[in-house]
């Protein structure tokens, strides 16, 4: 067999941009940090937790991630949501927004004499990294400019599980499986609109990694039970509109979204 060709390294983004990032978050205005690909999890999400420490950012994910590391001990992403009405609600307080392997925030459908932008006209975007660029290697020098390489990340606390009850509500459901995750578990959320209350549920639970919707369900079982090699307990999340169906594989537990009749 012949020699395996090495992966590509992904380059860095130039060094004005990095400095143009720091410029701003030196500025003091309410920024976000939009983050995406390896910004959410390892060496990059570490070094965003940093940033958001030492400069009160914001941290956000892209609806279209693909997975996240989430929980206790680790810095908390909220997600910017599907829907646009509550994507310009939970966008309106910035000023500005630094986008890392992230495209701006964009309506997911168009309507006649409607914006189709969430964030608010004030709100001035910058670039700091794409999607074929360094995220993480780009995040870690954007901390080295801010003095803060050795800096406290912002992490999560552990938050006491307890169940619910009363009415069951979609809410309700998502506090419920959050409060079930086990340490170390990998979700994955197939859901789109139905789902958004589990990443508020999940905020402090046990350590757990977040497959999200990226392709089909099949496909994201399958990339999560690659990641098992080392045993992790796995559980598959699929919320959808209307109600959920529970079902036991030998993997783990899988949450099927079930529409009602």
């Amino acid at each position: 067999m012949g020699e395996v060709s090495a992966l590509p390294t992904a380059p860095l983004p130039q060094l004005s941009s990095i400095e143009h990032a720091a410029a701003l978050l030196r500025t003091g205005l309410r920024t976000a940090l939009i983050l995406g690909g390896a910004a959410l999890h390892g060496n990059g999400l570490a070094a965003a937790g940093r940033i958001a420490a030492g400069t009160n950012t914001k941290l956000l994910a892209e609806y279209p991630f693909t997975r996240m590391e989430r929980g206790a001990g680790r810095p908390g992403v909220d997600r910017i949501p599907y829907v646009f009405e509550q994507a310009v609600e939970r966008l309106k307080e910035f000023n500005q927004i630094i986008l890392v392997s992230a495209a701006a925030p964009r309506s997911y459908f168009a309507t006649q004499g409607k914006s189709t932008v969430p964030t608010p006209s004030r709100c001035l975007i910058h670039k700091l990294v794409s999607s074929e660029q360094d995220s993480a290697a780009a995040l870690e020098r954007l901390a080295e400019a801010l003095g803060l390489v050795n800096g406290r990340i912002q992490t999560q606390k552990l938050k006491a599980a307890g169940l619910l009850t009363g009415e069951i509500t979609l809410p309700g459901l998502a506090a419920v499986v959050a409060g079930l995750l086990p340490e170390n578990v990998i979700v994955v959320d197939e859901s789109m609109t139905s789902g958004h209350a589990m990443m508020t549920a999940s905020a402090g639970c046990s350590a757990s990694r977040l497959v999200s919707q990226h392709g089909r369900f099949d496909w994201n079982r399958h990339a999560a039970s690659r990641w098992c090699s080392r045993r992790m307990p796995f559980a598959a999340c699929a919320l959808s509109l209307g109600g959920w169906q529970w079902d036991v594989h030998s993997a783990g537990i899988v949450v099927h979204g079930a529409r009602r009749a």
